[in-house]
């Protein structure tokens, strides 16, 4: 394995067979993560949940003052944002029922997710000034601090990447799933407001493990948490170039 074996995405192979700690499975649970959030920061870090269902079917949907978000608590991606209701189609109920089937584990081997129990949230939908939804900001925190920002940007636009360092300085590098590196290509934007006290929020959630994502929003002045992330992408999307995989790697055994 040579210099394989050091780096960030093979660290989280092994890991993810390796490491069983039960506190994973809430933080991986988008609706028990809550009550840890409501524990560490105050409730007034969580976006406004609306509901918790066992199927769609069990939704009425004309109870919600819109905009709204959909998704399931188990997997990852499985998201409607709906604006109005006839934004809710057939088709993405269907879609969103049919993921309640699926064990997300089987699809990147990480444990925290073989347990949890499927369920459907529905959330307050945040939006920026400009009516659209915010970027995430994922922040990459080793041994509790946070080494670099991922940012997911102009989602319903130009929906691109870009990565930058604790004090925002680009950083020349991309993970992504195999060919999807153009992802990067779109123009630097500025740090986001509160920045400093968003570092501090992700320092101080990942304090108990090597390595995790944080991820979390800032709307209207006001920080939210989006979600406990404990393998980017499931150590399965390249690193480039690889000295950042091996950098990263040794920050993580280190």
């Amino acid at each position: 394995l040579g210099q394989n074996a050091r780096t960030l995405n093979w660290q989280f192979q092994r890991a993810k067979i390796n490491k069983h700690r039960p506190l994973d499975y809430i933080l991986s649970d988008k609706y028990l993560v809550r009550d840890y959030i409501k524990i560490k920061l105050g409730s007034d870090y969580l976006i406004p949940l609306l509901g918790v269902y066992k199927m769609t079917n069990e939704i009425n949907f004309q109870d919600f003052s819109y905009p709204i978000v959909i998704k399931n608590t188990h997997s990852s991606g499985n998201v409607i944002v709906a604006r109005d209701i006839k934004d809710i189609t057939n088709e993405k109920l269907e879609s969103l029922n049919n993921s309640l089937k699926e064990n997300f584990f089987h699809l990147t081997s990480e444990r925290q997710y073989k347990f949890i129990k499927p369920r459907i949230i529905v959330e307050k939908c945040l939006l920026d000034s400009n009516n659209k939804l915010p970027n995430d900001y994922k922040f990459h925190c080793f041994k509790g601090e946070v080494s670099f920002i991922y940012c997911s940007i102009d989602r319903e636009g130009l929906n691109y990447r870009k990565i930058y360092n604790k004090i925002w300085e680009p950083l020349d590098v991309t993970w992504s799933k195999v060919n999807k590196e153009d992802q990067f290509n779109g123009p630097d934007i500025k740090s986001p407001y509160k920045l400093g006290e968003m570092i501090s929020i992700a320092e101080y959630l990942s304090k108990r493990t090597n390595y995790c994502r944080i991820d979390l929003y800032v709307v209207n002045n006001v920080i939210y948490f989006g979600e406990y992330t404990h393998y980017h992408g499931g150590g399965l999307h390249p690193i480039k170039p690889e000295k950042y995989n091996r950098l990263w790697g040794a920050m993580y055994m280190d």
